[in-house]
């Protein structure tokens, strides 16, 4: 079995993709796999399995990753949103992050949207069951809903300046 990770805050899910790296296979987006095997965990790059070099855009948005997702290939997707609610700007709008974590929500897998669930993962791995990963699939599906208000928000704020949100 693999594990997808990708991430934004690379430090923060060493600990986590240690102890998933002990169970599963490592995937992750270029990124992620270049830290994650510079820091001793093996890692395969996503641009490896699909066949495409990432760009500064396109990184995690390609067909053989959701194939992966839906054939239950991947049964644990880690992804951490680019921090759009703090940089503001398109380039922190994250579209193949938001794609994975709603990939594997309706695929049913483990999907980790937040590092603020790391360690409960971590200490929960040995025994995720069924409420326990239905319980991220929800947390998944409101993290995407927060980041895409947000979105809306800003958008709204530049093209409508003087209507209150």
């Amino acid at each position: 079995m693999k594990a997808l990770i990708s991430v934004y805050d690379k430090p923060s899910v060493l600990d986590l993709a240690k102890k998933l790296a002990e169970r599963y296979e490592i995937i992750a987006s270029d990124g992620t796999a270049k830290f994650l095997n510079e820091n001793g965990i093996d890692a395969k790059a996503i641009s490896e399995i699909v066949g495409i070099r990432q760009t500064n855009w396109i990184k995690t948005l390609h067909y053989k990753l959701y194939e992966m997702i839906f054939n239950g290939d991947i049964e644990i997707v880690v992804v951490d949103l680019y921090p759009f609610e703090e940089k503001q700007s398109i380039e922190n709008i994250d579209i193949g992050g938001v794609t994975l974590i709603r990939a594997a929500a309706k695929a049913n897998c483990i999907v980790v949207s937040s590092k603020r669930q790391y360690k409960e993962v971590i200490d929960r791995l040995d025994s995720i069951d069924g409420e326990f990963k239905q319980k991220l699939i929800v947390e998944a599906f409101l993290r995407v809903a927060e980041y895409d208000v947000a979105i809306a928000r800003w958008f709204a704020s530049m093209f409508f300046p003087h209507k209150k949100q």
